[in-house]
């Protein structure tokens, strides 16, 4: 093996764009490699070459001056983009992580930094060890002229934010909250507590923590870091959410700090969970040193189309929160719908994925939380939502998208709230699309 030299792979592939899927390729592309649990990306290499790509970074060696080898391409990326952030002169690097809340708050944060000055942010929510190098060495030029960058940060599995601290380096580090969402994937909410913390690994005397000062844990945690330490949340910290309401499509939340009481106008509606990402973005700009933001946080729009999305049609609304599922994101969506105060209420629910062990309990629980809606539907495409009986039983259970589509077209009608819910694995939104095309 002959591995590619960083400087001739940074050079290789500058101005072009690294995809790692062989189907997505287009002329000029270069094609990543990687060898995962079920397929090995290696194996596509010449159908990556045949579709376009001019280069495949890979662990084969072959004579071939497109082929460039590496003995791991996900560390080699690593290693890339960590080349390219060290070049870069941003005042602050932002890192964002929680169990909820992630790209809102950095959707949040980039609205507002953006009317100051450039503002490099992960795209779309490539929060991986794989995702971020990527979203990195595909947006270099921007990065060179960025005045800050926000980087979302995710995990699966112990390590996985260490990794992402260890590339990024940030100065400025987010805790937004941790819930039950791939609680599976742990052995404890404990250790799952554990890897969200280490979000704040590295931070020194001058670098910041941001951090839900409502979980005791996580406050007292940060309160023995060496940096210096901002809190946001609800019972207490240096930002508080107070209340909000609803007014048509607008959202007016009540906020107070160290100055007293303000209130802020959003466009759309947004759950309570939405409102404090918000405030977690607005008291890491504060603890940046940032003011007067205020006008700018009015115009941010969420862009989503599957979280806590409304859609009305024929007098019908139809709720699409089916990017994922758990418990904490159930929650402020039930407490939005019943402030808006429909007619009637109908729950479209699947299975909450990745609980492992904690599934039964879990279902449990999120039937109980779905008590309120007049009628409960189970989408039984996973059969895990069936422990939710243990505290509910449903009008209809159904692993058929058409015998949930023909109860909704029957008793949905005009001034009704239809909320779909389920983990992404669910593959909810082609029912929610089925029923949004025949509602007549």
């Amino acid at each position: 093996m002959n591995p590619v030299s960083l400087e001739a792979f940074l050079e290789k592939s500058n101005g072009k764009r690294l995809v790692i899927d062989s189907r997505m390729i287009k002329a000029g592309d270069i094609f990543v490699a990687l060898k995962g649990e079920k397929v090995d990306g290696n194996e596509y290499v010449n159908e990556a070459l045949t579709r376009g790509a001019s280069y495949a970074l890979t662990n084969k060696s072959v004579e071939d001056p497109r082929y460039l080898t590496t003995k791991d391409t996900i560390e080699f990326l690593k290693e890339s983009a960590r080349y390219v952030l060290q070049q870069c002169k941003m005042q602050h690097r932002i890192a964002i992580t929680g169990s909820n809340g992630k790209t809102t708050t950095k959707i949040c944060l980039a609205s507002i930094l953006s009317d100051i000055g450039s503002v490099y942010v992960t795209e779309k929510n490539y929060n991986t060890e794989i995702g971020v190098p990527l979203t990195i060495l595909n947006n270099r030029e921007k990065i060179k002229s960025a005045r800050w960058g926000v980087f979302e940060c995710g995990t699966d599995s112990p390590g996985n934010i260490q990794e992402l601290i260890n590339l990024i380096e940030p100065d400025v580090s987010v805790l937004l909250n941790v819930g039950t969402a791939h609680l599976g994937r742990f052995d404890s909410r404990k250790e799952l507590l554990k890897e969200k913390l280490t979000i704040f690994s590295g931070l020194k005397n001058k670098d910041i923590a941001v951090a839900f000062s409502d979980d005791g844990d996580i406050a007292s945690f940060v309160e023995g870091l060496p940096c210096k330490k901002i809190y946001f949340g609800q019972l207490s910290g240096d930002q508080r959410l107070v209340e909000f309401y609803y007014d048509d499509d607008v959202t007016f939340g009540i906020f107070e700090n160290s100055l007293g009481r303000y209130v802020l106008r959003f466009k759309g509606i947004w759950h309570r969970g939405q409102l404090l990402d918000f405030l977690a973005a607005s008291t890491t700009l504060t603890a940046m040193g940032i003011e007067g933001f205020e006008l700018s946080a009015t115009n941010i729009e969420l862009p989503f189309t599957d979280r806590f999305s409304f859609i009305t049609k024929k007098g019908i609304t139809v709720i699409n929160d089916c990017y994922n599922s758990s418990l904490e994101s159930v929650r402020p969506a039930i407490e939005t719908i019943k402030k808006i105060g429909p007619q009637k209420t109908i729950a479209v629910v699947g299975s909450i994925l990745e609980q492992g062990k904690h599934s039964e309990n879990t279902h449990g629980l999120l039937g109980k939380e779905l008590e309120g809606f007049d009628y409960v539907l189970f989408y039984t495409r996973d059969k895990q939502i069936e422990y939710a009986r243990k505290n509910l039983s449903p009008e209809l259970s159904s692993s058929k998208s058409a015998d949930i589509i023909v109860w909704l077209l029957d008793n949905a009608y005009p001034g009704t709230v239809v909320y779909f819910k389920a983990s992404r694995g669910i593959e909810m939104e082609k029912l929610v699309n089925v029923f949004l095309e025949r509602i007549e």
